[in-house]
This record gives structure tokens, C-alpha cells and sequence, in this order.
């Protein structure tokens, strides 16, 4: 790191917490608002940690189905892990064969949702009514 990057990262730190605390008020709504939808697995932050929510990582079977029911409402997703370590090259020669292995089937159900310091509670609602809509939708579906 330069001098110049070093002197924009102090000018941040001030205002860190703040953008903590944002984050975590919207993953707090996302948790309201999600818990029991579809079979959406949801984050878990526990007590004895204070998760500062980077990303908000959901888990669900239909994952490439709601993420174009979202991106069609102008609702941005993200896929930040596409490929399970297990499956990479360079793991080949310690590759877990074995479906059962949870890496091996997270890779096609997570889904990141939109977070940030930058969001309201209107935008997290958006993205809420957004996952609550395509699982109405999906009902039948998403029984299967």
C-alpha cells in the first residue's frame, strides 16, 4: 500500500462503524423478512460473534430461477463462489468425489442478495417482496 491509498483508508476508518452498523440493520430486515420463504436457507450469526455481513449469502435449490426473477425486476444479485474448491484443478488431487460433501452441492445454491451501506430499508424491502413474490410464484415448485 502507497501513502496515498494509506491516507483514503484512514479517511474510511472514521466512518466504518457506521457502515457496519448499516449493514448489519439491513441483514437484520433481510431476517424478518425471509425467515420461513421458500426454502431459503438463511445466514446464521452467532452470539459470541458480531458479523459484520460483507455479503449476505442465502442458500436455496432454486437458486438460478429467483436470481432472474430478481435480475427482471432490476434487482442484482450476486454468484461469488461458482465453483466448490473441491472441483477446482488444483484440489484435483485431494478432490472429495462424494456429492454428500456440502461443497460439492453449495456451489449451485448460493445466491448473494444486495447489501450494503448504501441501502435504505425501501431497497431491502424491494429485495424481500422480490424472494417472498417468486416463491409465491413458485409455491408448486418449490415443493418439489
Amino acid at each position: 500500500m502507497d501513502g496515498l491509498q494509506g491516507a483514503v483508508l484512514s479517511a474510511k476508518l472514521a466512518h466504518l462503524d457506521t457502515w457496519v452498523a448499516q449493514r448489519r440493520e439491513i441483514a437484520a430486515r433481510y431476517q424478518r423478512g425471509l425467515a420461513g420463504v421458500g426454502d431459503l436457507v438463511l445466514p446464521v450469526a452467532r452470539e459470541w460473534a458480531r458479523h459484520v455481513y460483507h455479503l449476505y449469502v442465502v442458500r436455496t435449490r432454486f437458486r438460478d430461477e429467483l436470481r432472474e426473477f430478481l435480475k427482471a425486476r432490476d434487482i442484482e444479485t450476486g454468484i461469488h463462489y461458482p465453483i466448490a474448491l473441491p472441483k477446482l484443478a488444483a484440489y484435483r488431487y485431494c478432490r472429495q468425489a462424494s456429492e454428500d460433501f456440502f461443497a460439492n452441492s453449495a456451489d449451485r445454491e448460493l445466491l448473494s442478495l444486495p447489501i450494503g451501506d448504501h441501502m435504505a430499508d425501501a431497497d431491502a424491502d424491494e429485495v424481500i417482496g422480490g424472494c417472498r413474490d417468486f416463491f409465491a410464484v413458485a409455491r408448486t415448485v418449490a415443493r418439489t
